[in-house]
């Protein structure tokens, strides 16, 4: 058994049934004790998730992108979290962030023209078109995107 999988399944453990609030608070204590160390934070962002505790779910992906800065699937997952607790600005943030990875552009940019066109920043769309577009994007792939943003004013 690897060092993940003991980690893993020590905080299954302490949530074999249903949370208690005892159990819960094992489980706090657990990841408390865990804040230093690196690895295993999207995991136990899962853990988080699939009992309710999504505040040290988001927590645990922060953790996570300390750990990993420029990992695409954590820089994404953390913007989904802000999005959702309205933290509209880190969020754009983030996405601004994916668009330097290719294989992450074309959504990040999609979330981002949704962003704007509700605040109506033409100027940001075109900042982030032309940072996909720099990144690998196809720029008429971008423009399609963009399009969005004039159709939808």
């Amino acid at each position: 058994m690897t060092d993940t999988d003991r980690v893993i399944q020590q905080a299954r453990e302490i949530l074999t049934t249903a949370p208690t609030p005892e159990t819960i608070v094992r489980f706090r204590a657990f990841l408390d004790s865990r804040i230093k160390q690196k690895g295993n934070h999207m995991e136990m962002a899962d853990i988080c998730e699939e009992v309710g505790l999504f505040d040290l779910g988001f927590r645990e992906v922060n953790l996570a992108l300390r750990d990993t800065p420029d990992e695409p699937g954590v820089i994404r997952r953390v913007a989904e979290y802000c999005m959702e607790r309205g933290e509209t600005q880190m969020a754009v943030k983030l996405f601004e962030r994916l668009l330097h990875f290719q294989a992450s552009a074309i959504q990040a940019l999609e979330t981002l023209v949704d962003i704007y066109s509700s605040a109506g920043d033409t100027d940001a769309v075109d900042g982030d078109i032309q940072t996909a577009v720099l990144a690998g994007m196809e720029r008429a792939r971008a423009d399609r995107i963009a399009a969005r943003f004039q159709n939808s004013g």
